[in-house]
């Protein structure tokens, strides 16, 4: 088999994803008088084996120090440099890519009927419509430990503009670029319901019939023939910069695809985009795995404390047989879930920590183009997106319930982020916010408290090795699901 083309966006060549990932954090550990001693290995081989105890470390110790964000900034400007843009000339840097003479690739239009406005609504088992029946489904979850109190509160302020517009946000006057519009995640449609002004940057088109659906309101942008973020970055800053023309947009991160480090890829060239295009750019959104360094809210922390204290006595067996490590790691006041998992790959946690969770922080920090702008970077659960559409995985979603922990279908997902980004950049006084009050690390602090994890940050247990009996419970429950494996 042939390597495939090097194309785009690309790691350097002939280095190793977790090679490059090591040293980006190795060099900020060296500069640190021996701060992270004790969260790095010596070598890259090492951090290869344990890189998810590693990343968990590292961000235990950073997220505790008074310079988190100088070191976020830091690894946020490294990590984009590592990457290069490769062509039939050779490899260059991403900025200079960037700031290569290119033209905004043409756009077609459409224009919807509807008056505007996006009623609230939560697609579960018993759907939940309305300003009032979202906000009880969401303390609900709440009360089940599924999402953080600030999470939940930060919702409630959405729902509360829907009933001050009367009963259905409207987001007329608002224009979002959407980098991967097509992400099953994505908010592409609903910010149509509401009345926006939206530009659809993917590869493939808008979907066919789009414009039959009467609950939309608002206008789309697209390319025609579709825009790629690894092979068109220097186009695409164009296409949103001559989209937004003299009014500013909300750029919207969430191009998404496994394989081939370009889940990493994707996420940098991104980040490359936002960078470039900063005049016309009044907010940053993006998710963030629940399977990659977070801290821990206080009541989370406290939550797997007692889940531990009260669990079933199977639960008690199954500990005494595998010997399940605790489900974090504890560094002074901090605690960071040990949530990561090996099979995702070092490139997944790249893109998931070094590309997208210390970039939010470093703009928290430094604003786009030296001026503030409204970061809105959250976690969201485990849901069913075709990324993860694997017998494995499909089996511990069956059985991750068993352990007190809830795995969402996307359309669920993709409305409680919607309505949680809503408030982070419309709100003068969300954490995340332009405006917001506080010191830059203040502010990463709240705004980073922001989670719907689905109960996976109250597990008291290390996520990978429950996983595995996650998954023993799932294929019992549905046999079919282990002859798909096994014909793998």
């Amino acid at each position: 088999m042939t390597d495939r083309t090097r194309e785009g966006v690309e790691l350097p060549a002939g280095v190793a994803g977790s090679r490059l990932l090591f040293e980006q954090l190795r060099r900020v550990a060296d500069g640190a008088e021996g701060a992270y001693a004790e969260a790095l290995p010596a070598d890259s081989r090492a951090f290869r084996k344990d890189y998810g105890e590693a990343l968990a470390r590292f961000e235990a110790v950073r997220a505790g120090r008074p310079d988190r964000t100088a070191h976020a900034v830091t690894l946020a400007r490294s990590g984009e440099a590592a990457l290069v843009f490769a062509g039939t000339d050779g490899d260059c840097s991403l900025a200079e890519a960037l700031a290569a003479p290119a033209d905004a690739l043409r756009l077609e239009t459409q224009r919807f009927p509807g008056a505007g406005g996006l009623l609230p609504a939560l697609p579960l088992s018993e759907p939940r419509f309305g300003a009032d029946g979202v906000e009880s489904a969401v303390g609900q979850l709440l009360d089940e430990g599924r999402l953080t109190e600030s999470a939940a509160g930060a919702i409630g302020w959405s729902l509360d503009r829907a009933r001050t517009d009367g009963g259905e946000l409207d987001l007329r006057g608002e224009q979002f670029a959407i980098l991967g519009a097509a992400a099953e995640l994505a908010p592409t449609k609903l910010l149509l319901e509401a009345g926006a002004r939206v530009l659809w940057i993917d590869r493939v088109a808008p979907p066919a019939g789009l414009e039959k659906e009467s609950g939309l309101s608002g206008e789309l942008c697209w390319v025609g023939d579709g825009a790629d973020l690894l092979t068109q970055p220097a186009e695409i800053s164009q296409t949103v910069a001559a989209f937004a023309g003299d009014s500013p947009v909300h750029l919207g991160l969430y191009a998404y695809a496994p394989g081939a480090a370009r889940e990493w890829r994707l996420a940098v060239a991104m980040n490359a985009i936002a960078d470039a295009t900063p005049a016309t750019v009044a907010s940053i959104s993006m998710l963030i795995s629940p399977t990659s360094p977070a801290v821990l809210e206080p009541e989370d922390r406290q939550a797997a404390r007692a889940r531990r204290e009260e669990r079933p006595l199977w639960q008690s067996a199954l500990d005494a047989m595998a010997r399940f490590p605790e489900g974090v790691y504890e560094c002074g006041e901090l605690a960071v879930p040990r949530s990561l998992v090996s099979i995702q790959g070092t490139a997944y946690q790249a893109a998931q920590y070094l590309a997208k969770r210390l970039p939010a922080e470093a703009w928290l920090a430094e604003g786009l183009g030296g001026r503030r702008i409204a970061v809105s970077a959250n976690v969201a659960p485990i849901s069913h997106t075709r990324s993860l559409s694997h017998p494995v995985f499909n089996a511990a979603f069956g059985g991750a319930r068993a352990f007190g922990v809830d795995t969402y279908p996307a359309p669920i997902t993709r409305a409680l982020m919607a309505w949680l980004m809503l408030h982070d950049v419309l709100n003068p006084d969300a954490p995340g916010a332009a405006t917001a009050s506080g010191s830059a690390a203040d502010r990463a602090r709240k705004a980073s408290g922001q989670q719907v994890h689905g109960g996976l940050f109250g597990l008291p247990y290390a996520l990978e090795p429950a996983l595995r009996y996650a998954a023993v419970i799932g294929f019992a429950r549905r046999p079919g699901l282990l002859a798909s494996f096994l014909r793998r």
